[in-house]
């Protein structure tokens, strides 16, 4: 069907009461298939809808249902035409025109989300670069123009240059004025300078609230709710307003709309105060203060000139909450207190029921899809955050645990809690169940992978089987898991629930019974031991055992299509539900064996015994079987090939997958990380994002690292074996020169006494003596262009530390988890100062104060002694315990003082927070006295003399700690499908995967919401293809869309983000953007420094490439030298000191650019040392070796003939004879024109003009060697 076909036109007919004097309709042209609603939101951004929230349509005089697309209204019509009817407000529809309205007048900050009443979110700070536009792409098309004239121009003007040359300088330099050139140089000289360097408080400071209210305060009245006395005279709502001319209105709602009463704080009167009358709150306060209307005016503007992502609110996901964030700015706000109550969230909302009800309907068409989707993401994440608000008060206490009158009532971790139909319990193994396989811990495990599974049963969306939602919340050491309930379940607590069927029953199929007693159907049963089963319920999960590769097999005579332990029960609803689903995964079998099972002592074996294999693994190692074996996919994934037994500890292919584990995929990712086929990380998230997506466990970080330290000792010591061979090849070549020239000076004597005879004879000279000497073969070696054997010290030193930074993080979070859980939630914080000042803040105070701010507990001498007994050393070695045990990694005891101290402490300070959910206020930290005096002394002597020192580099108010959430985020299946077949098709039809490609983004703008990470992570990913295509302005849109989106959700130090803002310089360079570029590499140098460590990852060096390129294009020669200097030295730091070949390279790159402005001193300098490093590390005889030294004669022939010219200008100045002034002239003249010839050559080209040809002028950009 053509789009002339689908596209219809909707007609929105307006009433009187809105409708201008010119205009009384809004049109669209729209899809048939899209829902009404969808269209309808449109009319919130004209101007005489925009505040109107409480209206009907009707089409064909009757009301239309928003859920309906317009096909449903009329199959073949080509116009819709719906007349807006205004509705009569209700107490609902008031407060949500109420809620609607303050949204759009400022009042609700962008940062707000669902769980704001617990944790800091962070902004976005892309702002703050105030980028230039776009440069559109005539500029691409004004530069071939400009580079035609220059082919012109050269051809009729060049006289040393070739037509080449001029065209290739040209298409080197940025078209850039010379403001924007001053800008980008003083950018680049602040980069370079490192007293400039902002400290991490400003790099991660973010600003929140780019909008700002146009009231002071709009809330509920305390009148409310309406007396029923005015119930009748049709009273809906009572508000308060301030304007920001300080005036206090109230405001009587009723069903027709809003004006202003006579009420005050101390009386009540709501009968109206004039005669004016608003449809809209809009309308009434516009009618009572002039400063509202130029501040919404304003606003408009502003938001104008502001992408939505800057301030749109998150829907079905969380904002970022940093580690490092700034005080919030606390303005008193009734409505935030009201506003549970307002939105009913205190009502008991089944919001299992609703995700089922949504599961059960119907999707036949495009529009069904993307509807149901969206309600789904929508009521997942409202389960998560009802989830962490529950949680939250059953850690604080503000709930009546369900068990009260049980024996381990006491006990803290046995506690269960219902609240708003979820059911919470802690994660612990307080009855001792587990405890030879490793208590609290295995349990955890299973929790773990419970919430694995229920990510991937989101995408499947079995109708069959239904699963319950799940989050898990840590916080303060306490881990709560939060589950919906199967429907009746807990509703026949106290009803003999595990009432056994009737004996004359057929146990095997459903019937009345189990509609009342809702029992383990399927499965191990926890209270009876034996496990249940139902032939029906296991037919069901046989699309399931496909998808996770599980192998039917038989238990008590049964076959299972899945792991015994899963449980199958028929809610009250008729529903089939499935919980403990930790069995979909396969144990790791070797894993165990070696370091549980195979350990006899407790304390050094793994923790628990539920080491369980991840889904991506499986899927890996199954799609790598089927191509080996040659199968058909298809049939290999319905007939159940290579399929596990869940049940089975021993069966042979679990025990293979555990092998290809460590066999293949670790030593393979190893490897793809080496040679960049994988990123380098970043940091613990970002190699943690690795780990994962390979398939492999965090818990191979011990094995990882084995690999790296392996690798950097093989070689190191093929680097050391390849140094002492060079040794002897180098003596053997220095022979070989002398005897070389030795034969040669021997032929040259030779042949000029032969020509000398044949000229004392008169005769003349053969043809043969005049060509060039005829030397053996033996006599000429090729130079060795063998690859340069590099000691891969940049990656491999940096993969170690990371790796080790991950453990020792993770490690700290487990012991400050295992600290917490007994300490009061309150005094937290002062255990994680404490251990904060001992472990980072001992250089400055080396014995820390320990600060409880409760005072409930500030005298406690039990708390204070749990935690003041802690010392430097028993924490360290803790970490090394830890280490030990869950990663089976060596953390030496100097770590501390040696590999952190010499990086930025923030990087595990960092790692920490993030772990454990700590933010850390933003202020300046003190790690040493030093520091703290280098402050004080930058600081004005007024200033100075009041500041007083802090007592140690933390105190505990700097902390506050946050949940850390693990839910089953869901994300649009549809969107990705899209995606997916949009990718395939990129490089057959690229219209058709564009579009593809941006329905697919839509969608899940949809689902989603446009502020979510994986919508972010799709922009970057469509600015990559863009720019794969040329399109360079669309690209670079995207990116900075990303970037955006990003920096909310994922943080602005997020290595996702660093990716995006890395990708987006690139585009702006190669969109000859300058300023944009060097912005954006100025941020990220920023970031890098004061988070992750500037002079630590090796893609720094990449970074300042691109900016050396830049200084480069603009021509600035004297800034490039520097940019290139900064890079030797961080050669030098990332490789621990080493200076090898990349050093001599980059050494080489100084010195041709030294000689470009005729520096040869500096420049000899650098080939000097350039060249002795080339010689150790490659051989005399190597091509980089040989080249150098061609070009050291050349320089030193430069140097000494500038030195005998200086020599011969002073004796010059004396008086003397003609003759000698005149011979000195013709060596001037000389030397000066072999200078001019030889200024910016590269080396190649130096190279030419010293063996006798004439150099070609020199690329602007010089050669690396």
């Amino acid at each position: 069907m053509s789009d002339s076909d689908t596209t219809v036109k909707v007609i929105f007919k307006l009433p009187l009461s809105l409708a201008s004097k010119d205009n009384n309709k809004i049109e669209y042209d729209v899809s048939r298939e899209s829902i009404v609603t969808n269209i309808a939101d449109l009319l919130r951004f004209t101007p005489q809808c925009k505040f109107i929230t409480n209206y009907t349509l009707l089409y064909n005089g009757k009301e239309v249902d928003f859920l309906k697309s317009f096909k449903d209204l009329h199959e073949t019509s080509k116009e819709y035409v719906l007349h807006l009817q205004l509705s009569h407000y209700t107490t609902a529809s008031a407060i949500s025109h109420f809620l609607s309205f303050r949204s759009s007048i400022g009042l609700l900050s962008e940062s707000v989300d669902g769980i704001s009443e617990f944790a800091i979110s962070g902004g976005a700070t892309f702002d703050d670069l105030k980028l230039k536009d776009i440069k559109p792409a005539k500029a691409q098309q004004e530069k071939e123009v400009t580079k035609e004239d220059s082919k012109e121009g050269a051809k009729e003007g060049a006289k040393e240059n070739t037509k080449e040359d001029a065209n290739e300088e040209k298409a080197q330099e940025f078209q850039i004025s010379e403001e924007e050139k001053k800008e980008v140089v003083d950018i680049i000289a602040e980069i370079l300078d490192k007293d400039a360097k902002p400290g991490i408080s400003k790099v991660l400071a973010y600003k929140n609230n780019f909008i700002a209210p146009c009231v002071r305060s709009l809330t509920i009245s305390n009148y409310n709710p309406v007396p029923s006395f005015y119930k009748c005279r049709g009273h809906t709502l009572y508000l308060q307003v301030v304007t920001l001319e300080g005036e206090v209105f109230h405001i009587t709602g009723d069903s027709a709309g809003f004006y202003v009463n006579k009420s005050s704080s101390n009386k009540f009167d709501p009968s109206p105060k004039d005669e004016f009358r608003g449809i809209t709150l809009y309308d009434v306060i516009s009618h009572h203060s002039k400063k509202f209307i130029s501040h919404v005016n304003d606003l408009e503007k502003k938001i104008s000139t502001l992408d939505l992502a800057y301030y749109s609110p998150v829907t079905t996901t969380f904002l970022n909450k940093p580690w490092f964030v700034s005080q919030p700015n606390i303005v008193g706000d009734y409505t935030t207190l009201q506003m549970p109550a307002i939105e009913g969230l205190q009502q008991d909302r089944d919001l299992s029921n609703e995700f089922q009800s949504v599961r059960d309907e119907p999707v036949s068409t495009f529009h069904d899809r993307v509807s149901s989707e969206k309600l789904l993401a929508k009521i997942a994440h409202d389960f998560n955050v009802a989830a962490v608000t529950g949680a939250m008060k059953v850690i604080n206490g503000e709930l009546t645990p369900l068990n009260i009158d049980s024996s381990f009532a006491e006990t803290e971790a046995a506690k269960t809690y219902y609240h708003h139909n979820i059911f919470y319990s802690y994660v612990s193994d307080y009855m001792d169940e587990h405890k030879e396989e490793g208590g609290s811990e295995y349990v955890s495990a299973s929790t773990n992978a419970d919430l694995n599974t229920i990510k991937i049963l989101h995408r499947l969306g079995s109708q069959e089987i239904r699963y319950l939602l799940t989050t898990i919340v840590d916080y303060c050491g306490r881990r709560i898991l939060c589950q919906a309930t199967v429907p009746g379940l807990l509703e026949i607590m106290g009803v003999n629930p595990e009432a056994k069927p009737k004996e004359d029953e057929e146990k095997e199929n459903f019937d009345s019974r189990y509609a009342n007693d809702i029992v383990v159907i399927y499965g191990s049963n926890d209270e009876t031991g034996e496990i249940a089963y139902n032939e029906k319920f296991n037919k069901n999960l046989n699309a399931l055992s496909q998808y996770f590769h599980l192998k039917p097999h038989t238990v008590d005579g049964k076959e299972f299509f899945v792991s015994s332990k899963t449980k199958g029960l028929v809610g009250s609803d008729k529903r089939n539900y499935i919980m403990d689903l930790y069995g979909f995964q396969p144990l790791d079998y070797k894993f165990i064996s070696e370091y549980f099972d195979g350990v006899s002592d407790p304390n050094q074996r793994y923790p628990h015994r539920n080491a369980f294999i991840r889904h991506e693994l499986v899927n890996k190692w199954w799609n790598e079987k089927v191509e080996t074996t040659k199968l058909d996919l298809s049939k290999a994934f319905e007939e159940k090939e290579f399929s596990f037994n869940p049940d089975d500890e021993k069966d042979p292919v679990s025990k293979e997958i555990s092998e290809y584990l460590t066999g293949k995929v670790i030593p393979q990712l190893f490897k793809n990380i080496l040679e960049q086929l994988v990123t380098l990380p970043f940091d613990g998230e970002q190699l943690t994002d690795i780990f994962h997506k390979s398939g492999v466990n965090m818990r191979y970080l011990g094995a990882f690292l084995k690999l790296v330290e392996d690798e950097l000792e093989k070689e190191v010591k093929d680097h050391e074996k390849k140094k002492a061979e060079l040794v002897e090849r180098n003596v053997e070549y220095k022979e070989y020169e002398k005897n070389r020239l030795i034969k040669i000076e021997k032929l040259i004597k030779e042949r000029r006494e032969e020509i000398n005879k044949y000229v004392m004879e008169g005769k003349d000279v053969p043809e043969e003596l005049t060509k060039n000497l005829n030397l053996d073969d033996a006599d000429i070696r090729k130079p060795n262009t063998e690859e340069p054997h590099i000691v891969n010290y940049d990656n491999l030193n940096f993969l170690r530390f990371i790796i080790q930074l991950e453990v020792v993080s993770r490690s700290l979070k487990h012991i400050l988890k295992n600290k917490s859980f007994g300490l009061p939630v309150t005094t937290v914080p002062a255990l994680i100062s404490y251990v904060f000042n001992l472990l980072f803040g001992n250089q400055y105070n080396t014995q820390p104060e320990l600060q409880i701010l409760d005072p409930a507990y500030a005298e406690d001498k039990e708390i204070i002694s749990s935690i003041s007994g802690l010392t430097r050393e028993s924490i360290i070695k803790q970490i090394q315990h830890e280490a030990s045990i869950r990663f089976h990694c060596t953390i030496s005891d100097d770590w501390f003082d040696k590999e952190l101290a010499t990086r930025n402490q923030f990087n595990l300070i960092r790692s920490i927070c993030m772990k454990f959910g700590i933010q850390l206020f933003n202020k300046s930290y003190y790690f040493t006295k030093e520091q703290f005096e280098n402050y004080k002394e930058s600081l004005d002597k007024k200033t100075r003399n009041k500041l007083q020192p802090p007592l140690q580099t933390f105190s505990t108010s700097d902390f506050t700690v946050r949940p850390v959430i693990k839910d089953s985020d869901y994300v649009s299946t549809f969107a990705d499908e899209l995606w997916n077949a949009g990718a395939i098709q990129l490089s057959e039809n690229q219209e058709e995967a564009f579009s593809l490609i941006s329905r697919s983004i839509a969608v899940k703008e949809q689902v989603n919401g446009s502020i979510h990470a994986s919508v972010g992570e799709n922009y970057l990913t469509l600015s990559f293809f863009y720019s794969k295509q040329g399109k360079i302005q669309e690209a670079i849109a995207f990116a900075r869309q990303a970037s955006i989106i990003l920096e909310r959700t994922t943080g602005v130090d997020s290595f996702v983000t660093l990716k995006a803002l890395t990708n987006l310089a690139i585009l702006e360079f190669s969109n000859e953007s300058a300023y944009n570029c060097v912005k954006l590499i100025s941020r990220i140098l920023n970031i890098l420094e004061a988070s992750v460590g500037y002079d630590c990852h090796p893609s720094i060096l990449s970074i300042l490439e691109t900016l050396q390129r830049l200084a480069l294009r603009c021509k600035e020669l004297n800034l490039t030298v520097k940019i290139v200097e900064k890079v030797n030295d961080l050669i030098v730091k990332i490789q621990n000191g080493f200076k090898g070949t990349a050093y001599a390279m980059n050494l080489s790159t100084l010195g041709n650019l030294y000689a470009t402005f005729q520096d040869y001193t500096n420049s000899l300098k650098c080939i000097e040392e350039a060249h002795k490093i080339y010689s150790d590390e490659l051989g005399l005889d190597h091509n980089l070796t040989l080249t150098a030294t061609q070009w050291l004669n050349s320089l030193n022939g430069i140097v000494a003939s500038q030195k005998l010219a200086r020599t011969q200008a002073a004796v010059n100045a004396a008086p003397r004879g003609t003759q000698a002034n005149s011979s000195n002239s013709g060596a001037k003249k000389n030397g000066k024109s072999n200078k001019k010839k030889l200024v910016g050559k590269s080396i190649e080209e130096l190279v030419e003009f010293v063996e006798g040809g004439e150099p070609k002028k020199s690329n602007k950009g010089g050669n690396k060697h």
